[in-house]
């Protein structure tokens, strides 16, 4: 069972968690790219330590679009120049997946993946790509991401996932001790 946090309900809902392969919410994205492996899911080798010289794509959008003004050029590219990690990823026996192999572009300092790119039968068929910022804490490898975009080889369709900025004076004591002991469990 997987648990989501609803913050304007203030509940806890469960929900049966869905087969890695499975698309989440439509998108092009799967389950289990949303999810976590663990390394134990995977037979990994480090290929190289490289710069990383790009940035995260996105989708073209209508100017008329409210998403237009966040998606261009908006969020700043903070892969560009970056050391990173060249990791090739076989799943294991026992792990359910829709690939081969991955090839992942990992910065070698906060461990943010910057690029995905999903290989069947030596042909790419799925490149997902990731914009980190910095979360405003001490610790380097706090992250989080502005977007995700996917484009999906097979069948010429992409996704963008945007994580919109919260605004403090709508949820000013969200995730507060006080907030959460009012959550009923």
């Amino acid at each position: 069972m997987v648990q989501v946090w609803l913050p304007q309900l203030r509940k806890v809902r469960r929900i049966s968690e869905p087969l890695p392969d499975d698309s989440w919410f439509g998108a092009n994205f799967t389950q289990g790219d949303m999810k976590l492996r663990l390394p134990i899911d995977e037979n990994h080798e480090i290929i190289e330590t490289t710069l990383f010289n790009s940035c995260a794509q996105g989708i073209k959008i209508s100017k008329k679009s409210q998403w237009h003004s966040y998606t261009q050029n908006q969020v700043p590219c903070m892969s560009k120049g970056k050391e990173v990690f060249v990791l090739k990823s076989r799943p294991s026996a026992e792990y359910p997946a829709n690939y081969d192999y991955r090839i992942s572009y990992i910065d070698t300092k906060t461990y943010a993946d910057y690029r995905t790119e999903y290989y069947e039968n030596n042909k790419l068929v799925k490149e997902i790509e990731k914009n980190w910022l910095p979360a405003g804490m001490p610790m380097p490898r706090a992250q989080i991401f502005s977007h995700w975009y996917v484009k999906d080889h097979r069948t010429s369709s992409e996704s963008l996932l945007i994580m919109m900025p919260l605004e403090k004076k709508s949820y000013p004591k969200m995730w507060t001790d006080s907030f959460l002991r009012k959550t009923k469990r």
